[in-house]
């Protein structure tokens, strides 16, 4: 097993998290930013085959607060949640895409109460089922979106508390109102994105070094 992702939340909190071994949750967190780690002996079973996928390092949600949100695939597709810097967790189910090559890949929360979750199949991007579910309860529940994604994607961001945006390999999408509905952009495919706060810009990352901007020109803050 590897580590698939690893987030902290401010200068001393973080963790980060491997594929199960022994259908077991293996997590690793930091009090002291990075200088000791230890693995939290807490941690729920797994289902069989439950995974995470590391397309993006954002399978991982840590908000300051303490409140941690991580994101599987495979023969389940749920939320391994903490409120408390991982001292308890519980998994919530969801209804979006599960299987070998699918299921969630990457969550964002732009306030306490409101995130995004999004996936599909990386393996057969253009796979119908639910690609996208949406929390405005703090990640107790999930709703899948209304419209989705066109296809497979591995990572979500967000520039303000509405305006998300999302790219996998075979394209990218955008929504205005808070992850409900989804319009198709582009088909340049990239893997992993990240947002520039106050400046409405948006990077990305693909294979064989493919770096893109995005810039957001009509959405005002």
């Amino acid at each position: 097993a590897f580590f698939n992702s690893l987030k902290f939340a401010d200068d001393k909190y973080g963790i980060a998290i491997s594929d199960p071994i022994d259908n077991q949750v293996f997590i690793l967190k930091t009090e002291d930013g990075g200088q000791n780690w230890e693995r939290l002996a807490n941690t729920p079973p797994s289902y069989e085959g439950e995974i995470n996928f590391a397309a993006s390092n954002t399978c991982i949600e840590y908000l300051p607060s303490g409140e941690i949100y991580i994101v599987t695939g495979g023969s389940r597709s749920r939320i391994l949640s903490s409120r408390d810097h991982g001292e308890n967790w519980e998994f919530i189910e969801t209804p979006a895409l599960a299987g070998k090559s699918a299921g969630l890949f990457s969550v964002n929360f732009t306030t306490a109460s409101f995130g995004v979750a999004v996936g599909g199949d990386f393996n057969d991007p253009a796979r119908e089922g639910v690609r996208a579910i949406t929390t405005s309860d703090g990640g107790r529940t999930w709703q899948e979106a209304e419209s989705m994604p066109a296809a497979y994607r591995s990572c979500v961001v967000s520039l303000h508390d509405k305006f998300l945006f999302t790219i996998g390999k075979t394209g990218c999408d955008y929504s205005v109102d808070r992850g409900r509905n989804w319009t198709y952009i582009d088909s340049a495919g990239y893997y992993a994105a990240d947002a520039v706060e106050g400046k409405n810009m948006i990077y990305l990352s693909g294979s064989d070094g493919k770096v893109a901007k995005v810039i957001i020109q009509t959405f005002k803050n």
